[in-house]
């Protein structure tokens, strides 16, 4: 941006030489001449004054947007962590459920295991 303010700088400058010699040629039609160039170097600095305006304006835009995305990603991560720590709790609460049956029931446990066991070895055999 410094370079752009160096090369605008130049280029007002050559506007500002011009209209010196312009003004120092003499005639009505060098007066309106340099009248021409005195608008034409407002126009000109109030067009740097906008660009700087607009410039900074999206650097703001930029800024808040990433503080946007980074509050959503940091939501979007607190929520997934509170799912899989929710789900871990669930898993945990079942797997304890299911020792307390087998506990009260063994017999009826070791028949089923044994059950699931002979279907799982047959669907695998069969193929």
């Amino acid at each position: 941006m410094k370079d752009n303010a160096r090369h605008s700088d130049s280029i007002a400058d050559g506007v500002g030489q011009a209209y010196e010699d312009v003004k120092n040629a003499g005639g009505e039609s060098s007066k309106e001449l340099a009248r021409d160039f005195e608008r034409m170097k407002a126009n000109f600095s109030d067009l740097r004054n906008d660009i700087s305006k607009l410039m900074s304006g999206a650097m703001s835009i930029g800024r808040d947007t990433k503080n946007v995305a980074s509050d959503k990603a940091s939501s979007a991560y607190s929520s997934a962590k509170d799912g899989a720590s929710h789900l871990q709790d669930s898993s945990r609460d079942v797997l304890l459920k299911l020792e307390d049956r087998i506990r009260e029931n063994p017999t009826t446990s070791a028949l089923i295991a044994l059950g699931a066991g002979y279907l799982v070895a047959r669907l695998f055999r069969s193929r």
